[in-house]
C-alpha cells in the first residue's frame, strides 16, 4: 500500500468515523446517565419511604412516652398520697407511744401504790387479827367478871396483855 493512500482513507471514513463515535458516546453517556437517574429517584423513593416508616414510629413512640408518662404521674401521686398517710400514721404511732409511756409510767405508780396497800393491809390484817384475839380475850374476861371469877379474869388478861398491845389496844 501507499503512503499517500493512508490519508485518503481517513479523509473518507474520519467524517463518518466521528460522528458515530460522537453519537455512540452521547448515547452511551445519554444511557448511563438515564440508569443513574432512575438509580437515584429509586433511592429517593426507598429513603422517603424509609423517613414516613421512622416519623410513623417516631410518632408511636411519642404516644407509648406520653402514656408512660402518665403512668408514671399516676404513680407518683399514688406515692404522695401513701408518704401522706404513711406520716400521718407515723404521728399516731408516735402519739400512741406517748400515751402508752404515759400509761406504762401510771401503771408503775399504781404497782407501788397496790403494793403499799397490799402491805398496809397485810399489816392491817395481822392486827386486825391481833385486834379480834384482844377482844376475844376481853369479853371472855368480862365474862369471868361477870361469873366473879376473879382468878380466871386475872389470867385472861395477862394472858391477852401481850396481844393488845401491838393491836392497838392498851389495858
Amino acid at each position: 500500500m501507499r503512503e499517500d493512500a493512508q490519508p485518503q482513507r481517513w479523509k473518507r471514513v474520519g467524517p463518518i468515523l466521528v460522528p458515530a463515535l460522537m453519537a455512540t458516546g452521547v448515547v452511551v453517556g445519554s444511557g448511563v446517565g438515564a440508569r443513574a437517574w432512575f438509580d437515584t429517584r429509586d433511592e429517593i423513593d426507598r429513603t422517603a419511604t424509609a423517613v414516613s416508616e421512622t416519623r410513623r414510629e417516631l410518632d408511636g413512640a411519642r404516644d407509648d412516652l406520653a402514656g408512660a408518662l402518665a403512668q408514671l404521674e399516676a404513680e407518683r401521686a399514688r406515692m404522695r398520697t401513701g408518704l401522706a398517710t404513711l406520716d400521718t400514721r407515723e404521728g399516731e404511732r408516735d402519739a400512741a407511744e406517748g400515751t402508752l409511756a404515759t400509761t406504762k409510767d401510771r401503771l408503775a405508780e399504781l404497782r407501788a401504790e397496790l403494793a403499799a396497800a397490799t402491805a398496809d393491809l397485810a399489816e392491817r390484817e395481822g392486827q386486825l387479827v391481833g385486834l379480834d384475839r384482844c377482844v376475844r380475850g376481853v369479853v371472855e374476861g368480862l365474862n369471868q367478871a361477870a361469873v366473879h371469877d376473879i382468878t380466871g379474869l386475872d389470867a385472861t388478861l395477862a394472858d391477852i396483855e401481850d396481844t393488845c398491845g401491838p393491836a392497838g389496844a392498851d389495858l
